[in-house]
């Protein structure tokens, strides 16, 4: 089911919480995080089909209304300026996306748009193939992942040099297109020697199917592993959860990838739609909300607890005293490392995709930024911590 709420993440009813890997040979037991790790990210599988977009202002401190999203590069090899806060463009099931929202997106600046082979078991790639193939190519620039399982064929999932040149080529199918701006490595595959899987995603940068490389919540040994086989010219985004509540990825990934030349675009900006200040401490969730329906409520043990909602709520004062909405506030709080090219946030309506992409003007002094540390506490997650999906660990030959 999915549901299409502001701030929330919209997408498919896959719960990576509990995502089984087809058994193949020598492949790993995936390591889910436990309740006690408290993600107030949602399982990736409820990310939206497709999404577009926009970068921050670089490392400004006051704030500045501006009506477009401003821009900034994602790695610094000549990938080019993306104009973006990203906008979850799905409203219905199996991927259609909303072409209102569409609309708006490219009426608000957004013209980066991601999505997944595995959103809709290639859905969403033929409707973005669709809506997409009625712009010039060069007006757009679009993104894709590989990794998880695309059916019940053991060997139809992962980063083997076969899956790889298999799923790019049916995802440029489906997507209408010879190549892909950005292709990203969903999770990393543990069960593959780190030497298949560079030396493949180099094969399809030389074969021109795309541009760059990028990859999304792998860990730091995995990381500089692939980063010491490849060189600086290969992979130039990382795409971890981040957010005021989950700012795990400060520890280590980010020092890590900046070293590196690699960029963030982040995921989860708004924690499930939490940050919005609607959930309130005591108070039954509201009607129509994501945690109000048992299928896209899979995680709330993981962030819905009182003291986060509380400490949430400790915010909404500093929000309306800045003159900005919870939402506003949470994105520029994301938006204010320069370590992050792009945050994803969610959008039900061409309005609120509007509201979302004006974030991206909005830089915090260092004084609302000390009274947002003080009003979170000790709530926020700030250790490493494994996301839903993903796996430890590295294989060489």
């Amino acid at each position: 089911m999915l549901l299409t709420q502001v701030g929330s993440v919209v997408g498919y009813d896959v719960d990576l919480h509990r995502i089984k890997w087809r058994p193949a040979t020598d492949l790993p037991v995936p390591i889910q995080p436990s309740p006690a790790q408290r993600s107030p990210g949602p399982p990736e599988s409820q990310w939206p089909a497709a999404d577009a977009i926009l970068a921050p202002k670089a490392s400004t401190r006051t704030r500045s209304d501006h009506a477009l999203p401003q821009a900034r590069q994602l790695g610094p090899r000549g990938f080019g300026d993306l104009p973006g806060l990203l906008a979850h463009l799905l409203r219905r099931r199996r991927g259609r996306p909303d072409p209102r929202l569409h609309r708006g997106g490219v009426e608000a600046g957004i013209t980066f748009f991601d999505t997944a082979n595995v959103y809709g078991q290639g859905a969403a790639e033929t409707a973005w193939g669709e809506i997409l193939s009625a712009h010039p190519r060069d007006s757009y620039v679009l993104a894709t992942k590989v990794c998880f399982p695309m059916s019940d064929d053991p060997a139809d999932q992962g980063l083997s040099p076969a899956q790889i040149a298999r799923q790019i080529d049916a995802s440029l199918t489906r997507l209408k297109t010879d190549h892909v701006d950005l292709y990203q490595a969903h999770r990393f595959d543990p069960a593959m020697p780190v030497e298949d899987t560079v030396e493949a995603f180099q094969k399809v940068v030389e074969q021109g199917k795309a541009r760059y490389i990028g990859f999304s919540e792998w860990t730091p040994e995995q990381i500089q592993a692939a980063v010491d086989l490849a060189g600086p010219d290969l992979f130039v985004s990382s795409q971890p959860q981040y957010s005021m509540l989950w700012q795990a990825p400060e520890a280590e990934v980010f020092g890590l990838c900046a070293a590196n030349g690699i960029s963030q675009i982040v995921w989860s900006p708004l924690a499930q739609g939490v940050l919005t200040g609607k959930y309130k401490p005591g108070q039954p969730v509201p009607e129509g909300s994501r945690f109000a329906s048992a299928d896209m409520a899979v995680s709330k043990d993981l962030v819905y607890s009182d003291a986060t909602l509380e400490a949430v709520q400790r915010l909404v004062p500093i929000a309306e005293q800045a003159g900005m909405s919870m939402p506003t506030l949470a994105l520029a709080w994301v938006l204010r490392r320069t370590e992050v090219a792009s945050a994803i946030t969610g959008a039900s309506r061409p309005e609120q995709v509007h509201a979302n992409a004006a974030a991206s003007g909005v830089a915090l002094s260092d004084d609302l930024l000390a009274a947002v540390d003080r009003a979170l506490g000790e709530v926020p997650v700030t250790e490493p911590t494994l996301a839903p999906g993903a796996r430890t660990g590295v294989r060489h030959r």
